[in-house]
C-alpha cells in the first residue's frame, strides 16, 4: 500500500505518470486515484477531477 500512495503522490505531484507505474500496482494507483476523485484517460493521463 505504501508503493500505491508514493505512485499516487507522484503523479498528483506531476513528477510522475500513469504510464510510469509497475503492472502489478496498477489497479491500486487507478483506484486510489479515483477514491481522491480523479480519473486517467486511455493514454495514462490524469485527466479531471470528478465533479
Amino acid at each position: 500500500m505504501a508503493l500505491v500512495l508514493l505512485f499516487v503522490d507522484g503523479i498528483l505531484g506531476g513528477r510522475r505518470k500513469f504510464n510510469q507505474v509497475p503492472p502489478f500496482l496498477k489497479n491500486g494507483v487507478r483506484a486510489e486515484l479515483e477514491r481522491r476523485g480523479f480519473l486517467i484517460n486511455e493514454k495514462g493521463e490524469l485527466v479531471e477531477k470528478k465533479a
